[in-house]
């Protein structure tokens, strides 16, 4: 539990505390275009290396400690990644696409795949 106490509940499993619930879509959002210039292997790279920051320091991102900011970046360029594949990717209840898809739950998403893929 955070200092503060307070927590989203988006996702039975995966809970975020409400600050970090907030800026995570703009890290992801700011981490694309880096993200995308990356070839699928390196995108893949990347991805794994982010998961293993997060596996590692996740405790740190959640109740603060010394990785706090390089773990939250990591997460940030890993879900970015993750939205470069087909379909996007979803966790603590949000989604992140770059491209259009079926069902895709974020609303108004068209918007803004036209405006990453211009």
């Amino acid at each position: 539990m955070t200092p503060s106490g307070n927590r989203v509940f988006k996702d039975p499993v995966v809970r975020l505390s409400a600050g970090l619930d907030a800026v995570l879509p703009v890290a992801v959002l700011t981490a694309l275009p880096q993200v995308a210039r990356l070839t699928p292997a390196e995108r893949r790279r990347l991805a794994k290396e982010c998961a293993d920051t997060v596996t590692a320091h996740g405790d740190d991102l959640l109740y603060g400690g010394p990785h706090c900011t390089t773990t939250f970046a990591a997460l940030a360029r890993g879900l970015a990644a993750g939205a470069l594949q087909p379909g996007g990717v979803t966790v603590a209840g949000h989604h992140f696409c770059a491209s259009p898809h079926e069902d895709c739950p974020t609303p108004g998403a068209a918007a803004l795949h036209a405006r990453l893929n211009s």
